[in-house]
């Protein structure tokens, strides 16, 4: 060799590709088990973060995580899940303190089933001090069918012998809530619910600790008669479909028996069905004003009379036909998308492709919310005495979130009756960064829902 030459040097700095700076040595690790105590099993692609912090982590097939490379201190600790969702259930932050000198375990769980069923009772001042708590599911006993709507009424003995009662109504989901159940004391919980009725006896509930008492309806089954026709030897059976209430009939009804082709009724709403086997039945019947309805029916040759099929009374939402059509990607959303590469910042924008997966299944902003921005919580009211939405409040992190639709601010009611059918895009993002934009949230909240409908949307240029 004809020499040596020696080079050297010191790293000051990293940077990935998109110039994200690179520690240099390692930080903390925090790492746990996230678990849901309502099933059992871990809570697998739970996402799990430090609130306020671009660090996160998600639950492996175990409901395992670990976020590393964490500077020293103490954060607040939270997760994110659809099983939350569908739970209505937002935790408490919890407070950990992370340190390079050893790793940080912390598990997290969704509480049992009675404590997330009751959550709500937090924000009922009306309770008095050391009440009790109960709530549950009031569903059919053999298809295990919520029945939303139905009366539970709580009965006891009180002082003097006197009986008192409290009631409350099912909710979409058949779950119902008592805030301020008597503690210590026999109790009989009743309900009364498609025509059948069920009940539990000597109920004790203790104080400040919650409790969950699922009762089951009996499914009652309606009963058709049949004949065999003299001409055509064949065994006919006589439906007649009307409305709950006014007991007039309803024309044009579709009714499914089992698996079947639908028919629709006559003007009289009469329908006869021919050739059809001796059975149970599940028939289903829908209605343009109605809705859909489901019966089990047991079909034979006793009684002589025609089955009547009560369907409730309701109001039917029109929806314009929707036209799928080709065009360009507006120039805002793409402005979005890039801001959103380039920032790095915990944002979602949620696409006219996006909605169109779940259009089907998606008849209000808030299942588009639910199906793509973990953490959100979205509160829903309806008429008193109805199933007719009237407004909705949506959270994050426990905390409001305003909502502008192309720039303007809406009410909770603007959004409640707004289809995603005709929404562009969604962007949801950090008020700080909504604030920059020229956005604020009036409400204190953490983040900004800005929905775009755009119509025409604008070209690009």
């Amino acid at each position: 060799a004809i020499g040596v030459r020696e080079e050297g040097g010191t790293v000051t700095a990293v940077r990935d590709s998109t110039g994200t700076p690179v520690a240099l040595e390692a930080g903390a690790r925090l790492a746990g088990v996230v678990t849901d105590s309502t099933t059992g099993r871990p809570l697998a692609g739970a996402q799990v973060y430090l609130v306020n912090t671009p660090h996160f982590a998600v639950t492996d097939a175990g409901g395992a995580y670990a976020i590393e490379g964490l500077p020293d201190g103490r954060y607040a600790l939270s997760f994110a899940s659809p099983r939350l969702d569908s739970l209505r259930w937002v935790p408490e932050p919890d407070t950990v303190e992370v340190a390079r000198s050893a790793p940080t375990v912390r598990d997290l769980a969704i509480p049992p089933l009675a404590r997330v069923l009751t959550a709500a009772c937090a924000a009922d001042s009306a309770a008095p001090a050391g009440s009790a708590r109960l709530a549950g599911f009031v569903a059919t006993d053999s298809a295990a069918q919520p029945l939303p709507g139905a009366e539970v009424v709580l009965e006891w003995t009180g002082e003097g012998g006197a009986r008192r009662t409290l009631s409350a109504e099912a909710d979409f989901r058949g779950v119902y809530r008592f805030c301020a159940a008597p503690p210590g004391v026999p109790l009989t919980l009743k309900v009364a619910a498609a025509g059948a009725a069920g009940s539990v006896s000597d109920l004790r509930l203790e104080a400040g600790r919650p409790a969950q008492q699922d009762l089951a309806v009996p499914r009652r089954v309606a009963r058709a008669s049949a004949y065999t026709d003299a001409a055509d030897g064949k065994t006919h059976v006589l439906l007649k479909v009307v409305d709950a209430e006014t007991r007039r009939p309803l024309s044009g009804a579709v009714v499914r028996l089992g698996s079947s082709a639908g028919r629709r009724t006559d003007s009289e709403g009469n329908l006869t069905l021919v050739n059809v086997r001796l059975g149970t039945y599940t028939v289903t019947v829908s209605h343009a004003d109605r809705g859909d309805r489901t019966v089990e029916v047991d079909i034979d040759r006793v009684g002589g009379v025609q089955l009547e099929l009560r369907v409730p009374p309701g109001q039917a939402v029109a929806l314009a036909p929707i036209v799928a059509t080709s065009r360009p990607m507006p120039r805002e959303l793409a402005q979005a998308l890039e801001e959103r590469r380039r920032s790095g910042a915990r944002r979602f924008i949620v696409t006219r492709d996006m909605m169109d997966r779940i259009a089907t299944g998606a008849p209000h902003v808030e299942t588009v919310l639910r199906a793509h921005v973990p953490g959100i919580h979205v509160e829903e009211v309806y008429y008193p005495g109805t199933k007719i939405l009237w407004f909705i409040r949506i959270y994050y992190r426990r905390k409001r979130v305003d909502v502008y639709v192309d720039g303007r601010r809406a009410s909770g009611e603007e959004v409640a009756r707004l289809s995603p059918h005709v929404v562009q895009w969604m962007e949801f993002l950090p008020s700080q960064l909504a604030n920059s934009r020229g956005y604020f949230n009036n409400l204190g909240g953490e983040a900004i829902l800005l929905l775009y409908i755009m119509t025409p949307p604008p070209s690009v240029d």
